[in-house]
């Protein structure tokens, strides 16, 4: 599945059902993706909005989050697995 950037940029992403791993720090996402950005493996979170978007997946918009690479959210996922988790938990 492709998410359309509706923005100037017109990047896609080739995109994958949000896992628990995700849904984790953002519980509204449907998709996400991983994308190098500055030399960073980052994730993309899309989680759908009607008024904030700039991204379509199959005709639904989406609001993209980028947050921390997908194998730090995997682990703090598993060292919090009984616990909230937030974005202020991750280390860098």
């Amino acid at each position: 599945m492709i998410a359309h950037d509706l923005s100037c940029y017109g990047i896609n992403y080739n995109v994958q059902k949000a896992d628990e791993v995700i849904k984790r720090v953002f519980p509204n996402a449907e998709y996400y993706a991983e994308k190098f950005i500055f030399n960073e493996l980052k994730v993309i979170a899309f989680i759908p909005g009607d008024e904030n978007y700039d991204f379509e997946i199959n005709g639904k918009k989406y609001c993209g989050v980028w947050t921390s690479p997908y194998s730090k959210l995997l682990d703090s996922y598993k060292k919090s697995r009984n616990k909230q988790i937030s974005l202020f938990d991750m280390e860098e």
